[in-house]
């Protein structure tokens, strides 16, 4: 999909779930993969799509407390789990940020100590970005996943998870100005 239609369908999950579109979500934010940058979509593509966005060195050497280069945002803990296990091909240290893995204060102690990605439900990432454990001043790019479950729902458009997903783009968007999301 081009950056216009992921930014129009985001628009159009906006004013669904939250009645508005805010001002600091434009096309701009959107991430635009190259021409020559073919990677395909599916779990089998998830560690050669981070390695498009950023290096591995740099991903490895990210020591930002509070702060990864890349969040990756999950309709569930269970689709995280499978994302973090082909991600597991990069070997490096992924913090696992939903609900069923462990608490909530665990995982602001781990966000601490710094990380290159984390991948998470929106619920959980929302909380600990609303309680300053998750801090967006270093982080580059945000990628929503777009793997549907059994009933079709993604993590754009499950209520459960939409409407905090809008949330934290938005906060987002309006701490990191240089904030990217991309579509996966």
């Amino acid at each position: 999909q081009t950056p216009t239609l992921q930014y129009t369908f985001l628009k159009t999950c906006y004013n669904y779930f939250l009645g508005h579109v805010p001002e600091n979500i434009k096309l701009e934010t959107i991430y635009k993969t190259s021409k020559d940058n073919t990677i395909p979509s599916g779990d089998d593509h998830y560690a050669p799509f981070i390695k498009s966005l950023v290096s591995v060195k740099k991903l490895k050497s990210h020591k930002e407390a509070k702060s990864p280069l890349v969040i990756i945002m999950c309709v569930s803990a269970r689709r995280s789990v499978s994302i973090l296990k082909n991600l597991s091909s990069l070997k490096i240290p992924i913090l696992k940020l939903f609900a069923k893995h462990m608490n909530y204060a665990e995982q602001g102690k781990l966000l601490s100590k710094g990380c290159g990605i984390c991948v998470g439900t929106p619920g959980r990432l929302l909380k600990l970005l609303e309680d300053e454990a998750l801090s967006l001043h270093k982080t580059q790019m945000i990628v929503l996943d777009g793997w549907a479950d059994t009933k079709g729902f993604t993590v754009c458009t499950l209520r459960d998870t939409a409407v905090d997903l809008m949330k934290f783009l938005e906060t987002g968007a309006r701490i990191q100005n240089r904030l990217k999301i991309g579509f996966h």
